[in-house]
């Protein structure tokens, strides 16, 4: 037998890739994430912030018909030590959650997913607990149908 070189595969390699994520990042990437996914999201303009809660922070957008879009980003506190071992205190997004009527939601998970559904589709494929990856790590998503407003999607990541 002559040895040879093998690669193993995981279940993590083949896991749908996002084209776009802020899990384990700042505000002020949730910032930058915001203003990136709602370029695929014509007429809709911030409305406001909502950052009441410390480890919560909520950007809301509106268009003129009174339809919004909603991200909401809960934060944990991380500790890093400093080369000067002074512990500094981070906040990390831990979940991401956006809420949208059905066909700007069809573009947001169009735009993050790099897909290309219809409405109906993501309709067909709503679903709790998908796995997903992005930069080599593993997530968790769902997209389901909103519970308090008719039409509304909701899709969310969060770590697994």
């Amino acid at each position: 037998m002559l040895p040879f070189a093998a690669l193993a595969q995981t279940e993590d390699d083949f896991l749908p890739e996002v084209r776009l994520m802020v899990l384990d990042s700042t505000e002020i990437a949730a910032q930058r994430f915001c203003k990136d996914v709602m370029a695929v999201a014509p007429g809709y303009k911030m409305a406001f912030v909502d950052r009441e809660e410390v480890l919560m922070s909520k950007y809301f957008y509106d268009n003129a018909n009174f339809e919004t879009v909603r991200f909401e980003f809960q934060f944990g506190i991380t500790e890093v030590t400093a080369p000067d071992s002074t512990v500094k205190k981070n906040r990390l997004a831990r979940l991401i959650r956006i809420t949208a009527e059905l066909s700007v939601m069809t573009n947001i998970y169009n735009y993050i997913f790099n897909e290309t559904h219809t409405p109906e589709k993501i309709m067909a494929i709503s679903t709790y607990d998908k796995a997903v990856g992005y930069k080599g790590a593993s997530y968790n998503s769902s997209l389901i149908a909103d519970d308090y407003k008719a039409g509304y999607w909701t899709l969310s990541f969060f770590a697994l």
